[in-house]
């Protein structure tokens, strides 16, 4: 039996937890869903009543028809939607709602370092972009998302500065 008196642990938290978004498929025997990604390195996931449906190959999912036969289905993923798009047998159902240009502007603004710091500044640019990707579709409200992002591109400037400077910096006069 549970406790429902426990605390949730940290990764339980709503914010962090991904979202599940509903794909209204036509024919689909079942329920078609799609998790958002839930981290860095994580996409997210087809389900099909809340469970993942029968994989086929790298790329490609079957989903049970309701006359019988079966449709093939793919994941795309898109940095300006909160979770994947759902390609069933060619033809694309997109989830949730495109993220505003704002939002873009703040997410790929680390990206300003790359011209700067090339090699050293692409690495960190492309830290910060896909920490604020996280930021802009987390669950949090709008004016703790944007103060962050901005906090998340000036830690990439400040963390770019530091390496740099140490691996280039002046040793000194002769």
């Amino acid at each position: 039996m549970e406790n429902p008196y426990a605390s949730p642990k940290a990764s339980e938290s709503p914010a962090r937890r991904p979202r599940e978004y509903v794909v209204p498929i036509d024919g689909v025997s079942g329920r078609v869903s799609v998790t958002s990604a839930s981290g860095l390195f994580s996409a997210g996931a087809l389900l099909l009543d809340g469970q993942p449906p029968e994989k086929v190959g790298r790329q490609g999912y079957r989903l049970p028809l309701r006359d019988g036969t079966t449709a093939m289905a793919q994941l795309r993923t898109s940095w300006t939607r909160p979770a994947p798009s759902v390609i069933v047998n060619g033809r694309t159902y997109e989830v949730g709602s495109k993220i505003g240009w704002g939002y873009l502007v703040l997410m790929f603004l680390p990206f300003a370092l790359v011209p700067v710091g090339g090699l050293i500044g692409g690495l960190f640019g492309g830290i910060g972009v896909t920490v604020n990707r996280m930021v802009a579709f987390s669950a949090r409200p709008w004016w703790l998302r944007v103060p962050v992002m901005v906090g998340v591109t000036l830690v990439a400037i400040a963390s770019y500065l530091l390496v740099a400077g140490l691996l280039f910096g002046h040793k000194g006069s002769p």
